[in-house]
């Protein structure tokens, strides 16, 4: 942990190297002073003499040793033996194979706003975790004999129900162990795959109320990413669109998803890899959104409906930036757009 460019100690974040056993191999100054030991005290021994081991900061280290990705949560308890009570922001930085992890502590401050966003959506997952997933599993028993009996008009619908109730159960095994979004397990698939099944979902849910069309540009690449992460990132956008225009009489309310490339666009990735994008949109004819509220509604539990929760919008801002993407917004009376930008590689690209 030297670098003659750098020197660690004077920083105020503290770096903590480990090894595969999770034993400590070097510290910096902030480390030390956040442990409540000399790096000479914490050489060769493990975290675990040093953290209690029911530490959050050890299902991080976990979560990211499986997924082969670098984690952070912006709220973790620490304690331990010689450790005062402290939540700090902490960072699982995978190296080599070889190596173990880097753990990187931030300072609190940095971190409150984030602190109040995860502690919601972490106790949502939970809740969901709890009263959802047994009507979930009647839900996809009630079709499983409906389709016995079902006639082949019927089996799409039956489909389309089976398919969602799987995928929401699936949001809700992460969620409730606490796989927030920032989190996505990547995969690679077609972009308009997902759309379909939201429009579809949609359609169905608002019948006559709202008219929604697509309009794909079908030469575009898969996507490498969460399927099930960015599905329910398109499902939060249709059906904000589709509440906000169902009440409408003349002009009957119509909703529009849009594929295209992002022409002139680039989003970071990785080690600042500028990678070209692709663009997902949602419009609607609707009202618009008030100009005083659009500052805020990306806010955790901030919501102008009256049944609503305040979540809808703060889960897609969290999936995108998840996805090294990015998230813009145009309203005013009559037209409102969501644009999802989501980067593509190079190699992808026709």
């Amino acid at each position: 942990m030297t670098d003659s460019s750098i020197d660690i100690d004077s920083i105020p974040i503290g770096l903590l190297s480990l090894d595969l056993s999770l034993r400590v191999s070097a510290a910096n100054t902030e480390a030390e002073r956040i442990l409540g030991h000399s790096r000479a005290a914490m050489s060769g021994r493990r975290l675990s003499e040093f953290l209690y081991y029911d530490s959050p900061i050890f299902e991080l280290l976990e979560r990211a040793k499986n997924l082969g990705e670098d984690l952070s949560d912006a709220d973790v308890p620490l304690r331990g033996p010689m450790v005062s009570h402290q939540r700090l922001g902490v960072a699982v930085i995978n190296r080599e194979p070889e190596q173990g992890p880097l753990l990187a502590f931030a300072p609190s401050g940095l971190y409150q706003a984030q602190q109040r966003k995860n502690e919601g959506l972490a106790a949502f997952g939970r809740i969901l975790g709890h009263e959802v997933k047994n009507p979930l599993a009647g839900i996809s028993g009630a079709v499983q004999l409906l389709k016995r009996k079902s006639r082949a008009d019927q089996d799409e619908l039956l489909d389309l129900i089976h398919n969602e109730s799987k995928r929401i159960e699936r949001l809700i095994d992460r969620l409730s162990a606490f796989e927030l979004f920032s989190a996505p397990k990547r995969s690679s698939f077609n972009i308009h795959t997902a759309l379909d099944q939201t429009v579809r979902s949609e359609q169905l849910a608002f019948a006559n109320q709202v008219r929604i069309n697509a309009e794909y540009d079908p030469s575009l690449p898969v996507i490498y990413g969460d399927k099930d992460h960015l599905q329910h990132l398109f499902q939060n956008l249709v059906r904000n669109a589709c509440e906000a225009v169902r009440a409408q009489a003349e002009p009957k309310g119509h909703v529009v998803v849009t594929t295209k490339y992002a022409a002139g666009m680039r989003l970071a990735v990785g080690n600042d890899t500028k990678a070209k994008a692709i663009s997902v949109t949602v419009s609607d004819n609707g009202p618009g959104i008030d100009p005083a509220q659009q500052a805020q509604i990306f806010d955790m539990f901030h919501t102008t409906k009256p049944n609503g929760s305040g979540l809808g919008l703060t889960v897609v801002n969290q999936i995108v930036r998840s996805h090294d993407g990015q998230l813009s917004v145009e309203s005013r009376p009559g037209r409102t757009e969501f644009s999802v930008f989501l980067p593509i590689a190079e190699g992808d690209l026709p």
